[in-house]
Formats: structure tokens, C-alpha cells, sequence
């Protein structure tokens, strides 16, 4: 009798330990945006409070609006002084960053496609796939790659902190269990549009992979922790 029950009781576990597991995305899927909001949020408040002589106006950059959103624009989406000072870093450094705007992207994908029309939320659906893999695949070899020049470059050395080397290992980590999870997601088992409707509608019968929840989970716990860090200078 025992042994007859068995197989039940496990199959029992199992679907607890899987409903905990979406649970348990979903809070952190909303904790996590909240916490890096408000985290970027105060960030910018302190930033536009301190003394002018720490300020960004400090560097040379033109006058008028136009000319200064031009140089912000060149810095953020190509790393122009990187480009210029050290062009050597610049090759694992762009990478990186392009890959974050590229996973950025799909994730804002990804959120818009309950809100949007049918058949633009059709294109959404098929966007986000391409542009986020594109992403984490720049985001894991620009990791790896500023990783290993933190680590083997004497004149980076002693600028880089256990803080820097952990940042860089758990970007290349989250995108390493994203890839992975994606990759290897079951035939019929819910991907990340399915688990964003699951979340706003906090379906808690829907069954998320484990790998991709592991890598989701990471990736939100590391999205609320980018606003404490150096990070947050976007």
C-alpha cells in the first residue's frame, strides 16, 4: 500500500515544489522592477543634488540641448571616448553594453505585447526571441571578456575591486542559465511571454522550466542590485 502510494505522494511534491518555484518568480519579477526603479529613481535624485564640481556639467560638452543629447548619445550607444582612449578594451567593453540595451529591448517586448494590438503583439512575439538571445550572447562574451582583462591586465588591476570581478560573474552567469534555459525548454513548457501573462494574472497552475526560472530569478535579483552598485551610472 505504501509502495502503491508512492509514486503519487512524489508526483504531489513535485507540483508543490513547482508551484513555489512560479510563485516565487513572480515576486521577484515584480519586486525586482520595483526595486530597481526606485533604486535608479533615488539614484538620479542624489546625483542632481550634488555640488556642481561633481557633477557631469564639469566636462567639456557643447552648449545648447541639441549638442549635448549628440555627445550623450555617441557616449551611451557607442562608447566614443572608449573608442578613442583604449581601443582594446573598447572590443569587449561595446559588446557588453550593446548586448544590455539589446536584452533591455526584448524585455520592453515583451511587456508591451499584452497591451498592444493583436497583430502587433504578434510582431512583438516574434522580435523578442532574436533580439534577446542577440543580447545575452553579447552580454556573456563581453562579461567573460572584461572578466579576463580585470584579471590579466596589470594596468586595470588596481582599479578592480572583488566587487567588479562578482558584478561581471553574475552578468555572465544570468546570461549562461538564460541561454541555457531557453534552449533547452521542454517541447510545450512556457516560455517568457507565457510566464509574464502567468505573472499578471498570477497563474500559479502554470508550470515554468527550472532552468529558465533559475536564470529569470537571477537575472531579477541582479536587476535589483545593479541600483546599489557603480553600475547604476547609466
Amino acid at each position: 500500500m505504501v509502495t502503491n502510494g508512492a509514486p503519487a505522494i512524489i508526483m504531489y511534491i513535485l507540483r508543490v515544489l513547482i508551484s513555489t518555484m512560479t510563485v516565487l518568480l513572480y515576486f521577484f519579477l515584480y519586486a525586482g522592477g520595483l526595486v530597481f526603479l526606485a533604486g535608479c529613481l533615488i539614484r538620479a535624485i542624489r546625483y542632481a543634488r550634488l555640488p556642481i564640481h561633481l557633477r557631469w556639467e564639469l566636462y567639456p560638452l557643447p552648449h545648447g540641448r541639441a549638442g549635448q543629447l549628440k555627445v550623450m548619445l555617441l557616449e551611451i550607444l557607442f562608447s566614443k571616448a572608449l573608442w578613442k582612449s583604449n581601443r582594446s578594451l573598447w572590443l569587449v567593453s561595446f559588446p557588453f553594453h550593446l548586448g544590455l540595451y539589446l536584452v533591455a529591448l526584448a524585455a520592453a517586448f515583451l511587456l508591451l505585447s499584452p497591451f498592444v494590438p493583436g497583430s502587433l503583439e504578434n510582431v512583438l512575439h516574434k522580435a523578442y526571441p532574436t533580439t534577446g538571445a542577440a543580447g545575452l550572447v553579447l552580454v556573456l562574451l563581453g562579461s567573460l571578456g572584461l572578466l579576463l582583462r580585470r584579471l590579466r591586465d596589470n594596468d586595470l588591476k588596481p582599479y578592480t575591486t572583488a566587487g567588479d570581478l562578482f558584478n561581471l560573474a553574475c552578468f555572465a552567469a544570468t546570461a549562461i542559465l538564460l541561454l541555457a534555459g531557453a534552449a533547452l525548454r521542454p517541447d510545450g513548457a512556457a516560455g517568457p511571454m507565457a510566464l509574464l501573462h502567468g505573472a499578471l494574472h498570477f497563474d500559479t497552475s502554470l508550470q515554468a522550466p527550472a532552468l529558465l526560472t533559475c536564470g529569470c530569478l537571477l537575472g531579477l535579483a541582479l536587476l535589483a542590485y545593479i541600483p546599489t552598485t557603480h553600475m547604476a551610472h547609466f
